[in-house]
């Protein structure tokens, strides 16, 4: 629509967005209040709070709707299958939508993955090859820097205590295991580097995921002890979707012309299949661990 025009009357910063953002012209909010100045109040307070919770567990029925839509929600076998299962599905989204995930398994996930690149990153700084580096070409190029570097250091503590003609043999070898130094030193930086760089750089960005985690965590445990039953109500919707699923299996079943087993919703049978086929609560943080 080229123009919007609507009322404002207490939705919160989400209606308001819905509201606003509709008309690619002009939009136009009107306020009932005593002046501008107590609109422009009335308008600050009503669109700084969000009220999506409060929308998404209201069991209000609003008395506008159709009767079949009014059927659906209640679970009426008389609605078709597939007008029903296309209802609950849209609140089951609507609701999840505003419920803080229970990350879960994810946290540990997250912590797993946090504690790997810091072992890694604090392998790189001994550059001893041991630890996460063993056995990789940076752990072979740490191991042979270090025995050069061991080298020395031994042929250089042990020459003061022995005759003269093997102080002079162990100068000569600790001279050419410094002569190594240098340049496993370097050929270790050439393969450590773009390791250490690459470590340090999602090092931080795990963290800040580890982070927002235990955020939502602390969010999904604070609705379910405020609004409990948002998550009860989650529970019944995920089994009335299955019950809607199954006649709808049993309509496409015979409409080809099979002869199913008509068995009733909620019996043990269906309920195990509802275990199956119920909607995935979990998240997927694309996060290769």
């Amino acid at each position: 629509m080229a123009r919007a025009h609507s009322l404002e009357d207490g939705g919160g910063r989400e209606l308001a967005y819905v509201k606003m953002s509709r008309a690619k012209e002009r939009s136009t909010v009107y306020v009932v209040a005593d002046s501008v100045d107590q609109a422009v109040e009335d308008l600050g307070r009503s669109w700084s709070h969000s009220r999506r919770i409060g929308w998404a567990i209201d069991r209000g029925e609003p008395s506008s709707e159709s009767p079949a839509v009014q059927a659906a929600k209640a679970g009426d076998r008389t609605v078709p299958a597939n007008l029903r299962h296309a209802r609950l599905v849209a609140e089951r989204e609507a609701l999840a939508a505003v419920i803080p995930t229970d990350p879960g398994f994810v946290i540990h996930q997250v912590e797993a993955r946090v504690r790997k690149l810091e072992c890694e990153l604090a392998a790189l700084e001994r550059a001893d090859g041991t630890g996460a580096l063993q056995g990789t070409p940076v752990g072979d190029a740490a191991v042979a820097w270090t025995n050069a570097v061991n080298e020395r250091r031994w042929c250089e503590k042990r020459a003061p205590d022995v005759g003269l003609r093997e102080r002079h043999q162990l100068h000569k070898r600790a001279d050419r295991a410094a002569e190594r130094i240098g340049p496993l030193r370097d050929a270790f930086e050439t393969l450590a580097g773009p390791e250490r760089a690459r470590l340090r750089a999602q090092l931080p960005e795990a963290k800040k995921t580890l982070d927002e985690m235990r955020g939502q965590f602390a969010g999904h445990v604070h609705l379910t002890v405020a609004h409990p039953e948002a998550l009860r109500r989650l529970e019944r919707l995920d089994s009335q979707i299955a019950d809607a699923e199954w006649e709808l299996d049993v309509e496409r079943q015979d409409l080809d012309g099979i002869a199913p087993q008509r068995r009733q919703p909620n019996t043990p049978e269906h309920d195990i299949d509802r275990v199956e086929r119920g909607l995935d609560r979990g998240i997927d943080l694309g996060i290769g661990l």
